[in-house]
């Protein structure tokens, strides 16, 4: 967000602009962040995440066009994307560096990134504990791959991993929302 609005984007197209009371930064929010569930457990999210980011400035155009690419390509939604998007059949900026892709964290400032088919990222506890590895394990922290150390953490046994997924590739999914859930 800024400037005082919000977009939602999705598979390329602006489905919703809202205002809000303010503007600012991921890195002035005081308290926690809450993924699938808002303070206290209300409206509580059921569904899949395979990824998510988060930026500490509002993207270009260019910039999130890049990122729309980036998530259709990883996660097998191109088709998607609407015709004349500039990456329904290109990956944005493919590059190989040392055997690398380009990921989103080269587009600066990037506060959090939660990918949910980094093995690296998911455990079974909130501190310490093992790497969730089976299909329905139970998640109770995600690992930021920011380098910002934005973990989100949760206690209920209904975030889980879902292998193979969404294109070949593991997913977090949350829910059913009467059962809790949210990280």
């Amino acid at each position: 967000f800024a400037g005082g609005a919000a977009h939602l984007t999705v598979d390329g197209a602006t489905t919703e602009s809202t205002s809000l009371r303010s503007s600012g930064t991921v890195g002035t929010i005081a308290g926690d962040m809450f993924l699938g569930s808002k303070t206290g457990g209300t409206h509580k999210f059921s569904g899949h995440i395979p990824e998510f980011v988060i930026f500490n400035k509002a993207l270009s155009s260019s910039e999130r066009v890049r990122m729309e690419g980036y998530f259709a390509h990883k996660w097998g939604l191109t088709a998607n994307l609407p015709t004349q998007h500039p990456h329904k059949s290109t990956e944005p900026n493919p590059r190989e560096v040392d055997g690398e892709l380009w990921t989103p964290s080269e587009l600066g400032l990037l506060r959090g990134w939660w990918d949910a088919n980094d093995g690296e990222t998911v455990y079974d506890s909130v501190v310490g504990g093992n790497r969730v590895t089976t299909n329905g394990g139970v998640v109770r922290r995600w690992e930021d791959k920011s380098g910002n150390g934005r973990s989100l953490t949760g206690s209920g046994s209904s975030v889980s991993l879902k292998i193979n997924n969404r294109n070949g590739r593991n997913t977090i999914y949350s829910g059913p929302a009467s059962s809790g859930g949210g990280l």
